[in-house]
């Protein structure tokens, strides 16, 4: 496939279009099916809809105003009845279950072809742009803008009158701008991270659509176990692609690489902390005075409801929380 590199040009004018729609780039909604067949056949990863037309205002206003519903949000319904959202949980991971399905088979296969055909420093470093087009960016393109999505997981935990922890906010909130700028600059081990993230998310909301239909899965701490798994790999990946960077040995190139570099790394590294003393706390150190009843939540940082005092009974399965 033809080489299609990103010039230092081009990444500037993406950051200097902040709360405008640059005239260059033109696009409509898909009318048809075979529109949509078409658009994803035919995606290009230089000129992505929506990420390359706002690639700042779109996440700071969607930020600003998810901070606010996470101020906000309980405290409107501290003396308000919690409501009951069952239904509504079964469709809501069941349609992410189905869509993080969707993405991982549409990166993986292209992604492990690529990986038998030209190695993995290729893989990471990808500097002849060979995955930035068709079915595999689109799925990637797709990708990022799920993580909007994805947060009206707090919505279902506020209504709920569920604990909404730091691990929770802080990780929607870093995800979607990790993952936003990353297409924007389009960073080559991206396809890699989105490729385990969806792999993990496909099990993990599977797990909450079970339990939102009553049938509370004996598995939690595998979903818990494959979710600091992916926080090994990220920081495995994004330590291979820091060699290879540096290395003189490698062609590896990338816009704005040592923000990349420090971002990716720092990241991976406190969601790791953050899930490990999850793990720790809720598998390990874990109180037996305390027997907590089921519940059924949509979303990261998710603990069960307030613990029901029990001398020591048998205890019930905790939840993971959402990677």
């Amino acid at each position: 496939m033809a080489e299609s590199p990103l010039g230092a040009g081009y990444i500037n004018t993406l950051s200097q279009s902040i709360l405008i729609k640059p005239g260059s780039n033109t696009w409509s909604l898909p009318n048809s099916f075979e529109d949509v067949v078409n658009f994803a056949l035919h995606f290009d990863g230089n000129k992505q809809p929506i990420i390359h037309d706002y690639p700042w205002s779109v996440p700071i206003v969607a930020i600003a105003f998810y901070w606010l519903l996470v101020y906000l949000g309980p405290k409107y319904m501290e003396n308000r009845k919690a409501w009951n959202l069952r239904w509504a949980l079964i469709l809501w991971n069941l349609g992410l279950t189905i869509a993080s399905v969707f993405m991982f088979v549409g990166m993986f296969v292209p992604v492990l072809k690529f990986l038998i055909d030209k190695g993995f420093n290729q893989l990471v470093c990808m500097p002849d742009r060979e995955l930035y087009f068709g079915i595999p960016f689109f799925c990637c393109w797709l990708f990022a803008l799920s993580k909007y999505g994805e947060l009206i997981d707090t919505v279902f935990i506020i209504l709920r009158k569920r604990p909404l922890h730091f691990i929770h906010w802080y990780h929607h909130t870093t995800v979607l701008v990790y993952t936003w700028f990353s297409l924007v600059v389009m960073t080559p081990p991206g396809a890699l991270f989105a490729v385990v993230n969806t792999f993990v998310h496909s099990i993990m909301y599977f797990y909450y659509f079970l339990a939102a239909c009553g049938s509370r899965p004996s598995w939690g701490r595998f979903v818990t176990i494959i979710q600091l798994t992916q926080m090994v790999a990220g920081i495995t990946i994004s330590s291979f692609w820091t060699y290879y960077y540096l290395s003189e040995h490698y062609r590896c190139p990338l816009e704005h690489a040592n923000a990349y570099m420090f971002s990716t790394l720092a990241l991976y590294a406190s969601y790791f902390l953050l899930f490990l003393n999850f793990y720790l706390q809720r598998y390990i150190f874990n109180k037996p005075v305390e027997q907590t009843r089921p519940n059924i939540s949509a979303g990261l940082g998710q603990t069960p409801s307030p613990p029901v005092k029990k001398s020591q009974p048998k205890q019930s399965q905790p939840k993971p929380k959402r990677a």
